[in-house]
């Protein structure tokens, strides 16, 4: 009973025009109250200590903190001298924007910040030399990632704490 009603309310609420994350959550809400499967207060208990974690806060400080050096100009910087060095290949503000997201990425440590920092400088100069949205944006998503493989990256305090773990 709990999968038709979960069911039966996502693509109804997807027929109607609702977007998927809110479809998703709707229809869960559904399903639990209507079948009682769950009890509510589980739900709400399980709800809060799923967003209760300090980890979660780091995501919108390490956006923050990318905002600020590109309204700082570190981000500026970094891409001007990132199109001295690469600016002149074929493709050259695509290959900019790898490299700066490198030289960011190893500044930062963070995906998000980098994505966010380089972004805003990247994305109006590609879009003002006419390249094409959807590779604007891939590239810049995908250089974005290029900070979690240089240190220091965000992620090692808990690689490196789950090995002390595994050891003992």
């Amino acid at each position: 009973m709990l999968v038709i009603v979960l069911l039966v309310s996502f693509f109804l609420l997807l027929f109607i025009g609702v977007p998927i994350s809110f479809a998703l959550s709707i229809s869960s809400f559904t399903a639990v109250m209507t079948t009682g499967a769950i009890p509510v207060i589980n739900l709400v208990q399980k709800t809060f200590r799923a967003i209760d974690s300090f980890t979660l806060l780091a995501i919108p400080f390490f956006v923050f903190a990318g905002n600020v050096m590109a309204r700082g100009g570190v981000s500026k910087r970094l891409t001007d001298m990132a199109a001295t060095l690469v600016g002149r290949m074929p493709g050259g503000l695509a290959h900019v924007a790898t490299l700066s997201s490198t030289f960011f990425g190893a500044i930062s440590g963070s995906a998000p910040a980098t994505t966010s920092a380089i972004g805003a400088v990247m994305v109006p100069e590609m879009e003002k030399r006419n390249y094409d949205k959807a590779f604007t944006a891939a590239v810049v998503a995908a250089s974005g990632t290029i900070g979690l493989i240089i240190p220091p990256q965000q992620h090692h305090g808990y690689v490196r704490h789950a090995g002390k773990r595994l050891r003992r």
